[in-house]
């Protein structure tokens, strides 16, 4: 791999975080239209890692292109959030069954460090760094599956999860509901009880919805 080649795939994904943290930080919010030619201006960035970064967010489903009008951060509806936490319900009731028998203490002891950094970020208000761990913490659970296709196929509705996930804590301050919660599950796979931890998690993703 060439010098250039590698520069150009790091101005990609520094275009692509500025633009994910300006839509999960509101600064972009949903329905907002830019150009590329805006993106490649406020960040001195050619068109061609602008293109790659716009295209990556794309696939995420965060931002849209517009034929002839530019690129359009996207608007969910409510079936958009009910199709996306329908998906995220049965992938992550599928895992915590999975895992709830075979846990060890040091496994729980990362979920309980993933909370606690949760916990932390609470306290100040940090909003992304609570959804920072948020994430942490279910991806853990998820990797605990040895599934890999499981763990892949939740890691493509992770940012769509985060960016609506931005949106209600924002709204409804359920930052000390969500680390409650996550207490919740943590007690159950301590207790080895894949009965009362799938009831947990199952509430917890309701609420959350």
């Amino acid at each position: 791999m060439t010098t250039n080649t590698k520069r150009k795939e790091s101005m990609a994904d520094r275009v692509y975080q500025a633009l994910k943290d300006d839509i999960f930080e509101f600064r972009l919010i949903p329905g907002d239209k830019f150009s590329e030619g805006d993106v490649g201006t406020r960040l001195h960035a050619s068109r061609t890692p602008v293109r790659e970064a716009l295209l990556e967010l794309s696939t995420k489903g965060l931002v849209t292109f517009l034929p002839r009008k530019g690129i359009q951060v996207t608007q969910f509806d409510l079936q958009d959030l009910n199709e996306i936490f329908e998906l995220r319900k049965a992938l992550e009731l599928m895992a915590i069954e999975k895992v709830s028998g075979t846990i060890s203490s040091e496994q729980l002891q990362d979920l309980e460090a993933a909370l606690e950094r949760q916990r932390s970020c609470a306290q100040v208000n940090d909003l992304m760094g609570f959804l920072q761990h948020d994430r942490e913490f279910h991806t853990l659970l998820s990797e605990l599956t040895d599934n890999r296709r499981l763990v892949a196929n939740l890691e493509t509705i992770r940012d769509l999860i985060q960016f609506m996930g931005a949106h209600a804590l924002s709204a409804h301050g359920r930052l000390q509901e969500v680390i409650a919660e996550h207490l919740t599950v943590i007690s159950a796979l301590a207790a080895k009880d894949p009965e009362e931890a799938r009831k947990n998690m199952a509430h917890h993703l309701e609420m959350s919805r």
